[in-house]
């Protein structure tokens, strides 16, 4: 299933290569006795993974605002190619590398499949029992229900929530599924909005895309445009500059200067070792 998606990408790429700016293509496919395997661009780390790792800290208000709007456009780039992504999450996108560093990527298709784009033809009930990680999953999820574009706008917009804030979401100490559902419906019911948009770093004017996702019916295609003029106007309000280096590049940097430095050091004291046995051996010899 993955393959396929990333032929669509690859052909969408060779056609028009900004239809598809912010998803990753596929360099090589193939097969042994052993496993499947896809060779993929080499790129940066996963927006999750910088939070935690590099960072360690919240993001910055104007870079969650550029995260935002990255990530937004990959899933609608995915979106115009036919196809729906359903996993949803920071760990799905990545930093590019190089002349790309400045780029977010959506990935991992595994979970991907063409969407239903007509209400009347969209099944009732999905034939998994959930789909997705929990955390991020839209509420259709939780309900047994085919999920569809609205879904993955859904999980995005609590990626989004997140961004400014690790727990900003309601149910983020949550495991309970049944649990996690009720506090998302009350979250769509604006009972959080105090909390959330309020007394929080997230922007109020988020409001307006949690509204607009959650008038999408069924197969209906979602108003990314309004979604993106709300972007547009936080682009502004927060002065976000798209050229300016990321606010973790030169700590990222840094980790992979340390990383090439140990395992220079490891090489070094490999050869050391490899020699120290090879002089006894021929001490012993003698």
């Amino acid at each position: 299933r993955e393959v396929l998606v990333y032929e669509v990408i690859n052909v969408a790429k060779r056609e028009d290569p900004r239809s598809a700016d912010h998803i990753l293509h596929m360099v090589d496919k193939g097969y042994n006795q052993y496993f499947k395997y896809i060779i993929m661009p080499y790129t940066g780390k996963s927006l999750d993974y910088i939070k935690e790792t590099v960072l360690k800290s919240e993001f910055a208000p104007h870079t969650a605002i550029q995260i935002a709007c990255q990530t937004h456009l990959a899933l609608k780039n995915l979106h115009e190619l036919g196809y729906i992504h359903r996993d949803v999450k920071p760990d799905n996108f990545v930093v590019g590398r190089y002349e790309n560093r400045n780029v977010i990527f959506v990935m991992d298709f595994g979970m991907s499949t063409k969407f239903e784009k007509t209400t009347a033809n969209l099944p009732r009930e999905s034939r998994y029992k959930f789909i997705g990680t929990p955390k991020y999953a839209a509420r259709a999820t939780h309900q047994g229900r085919v999920v569809n574009r609205k879904e993955d706008m859904e999980s995005w917009y609590y990626m989004v929530i997140e961004l400014f804030g690790t727990n900003y979401l309601p149910w983020a100490q949550i495991d309970d599924l049944d649990q996690m559902f009720y506090l998302k419906e009350c979250f769509f019911a604006s009972k959080y909005d105090t909390t959330v948009y309020a007394d929080t770093a997230v922007p109020k004017e988020l409001i307006a895309v949690r509204r607009f996702i959650d008038q999408i019916n069924g197969a209906e295609r979602p108003n990314y445009e309004e979604h993106e003029k709300v972007l547009e106007k936080l682009v502004r309000d927060y002065k976000v500059d798209y050229y300016a280096p990321f606010e973790w590049a030169d700590a990222l940097a840094k980790l992979f200067l340390n990383k090439e430095q140990k395992e220079m050091e490891m090489k070094e004291r490999e050869k050391e070792r490899k020699l120290r046995r090879r002089t006894s051996t021929m001490r012993v010899g003698a």
